[in-house]
């Protein structure tokens, strides 16, 4: 069995990916099932995650590819504004998985994990 894990984002009060809109990717072609943990540790802004996916497997860097907001149509909300967990719990489509996270609000006062895992059976 093919088990991986990873921190994608280990984001301190202050710094630049607390400011703006940021993207966290995570390759997923080798993995059936995938879970996506966000653990916010401060969020003076408005801070909103949300979850896209390309198919697109192709030798395109994984900034260029064609993303596509899946968020909604896997878990049934927008976007998570609070600790969360997205669990891919049949198999996993995508090529690819990209986190993306949106601050907002000007006090540039956020700070947040996020953690992948994936796994084969």
């Amino acid at each position: 069995m093919k088990y991986s894990k990873r921190t994608l984002a280990s984001v301190a009060s202050g710094d630049e990916a607390s400011k703006t809109s940021y993207y966290y990717w995570e390759e997923v072609h080798d993995f059936n099932f995938v879970g996506i943990q966000v653990e916010m540790t401060l969020i003076a802004d408005t801070f909103t995650v949300t979850l896209e996916g390309t198919m697109q497997d192709d030798g395109t860097a994984l900034v260029s590819r064609k993303w596509q907001d899946i968020t909604d149509e896997f878990f049934a909300v927008a976007s998570i504004t609070a600790d969360g967990m997205f669990i891919f719990d049949t198999p996993c489509p995508f090529a690819a998985i990209r986190v993306k996270t949106v601050s907002a609000g000007g006090n540039d006062d956020v700070a947040y994990d996020i953690f992948a895992v994936g796994k084969d059976s």
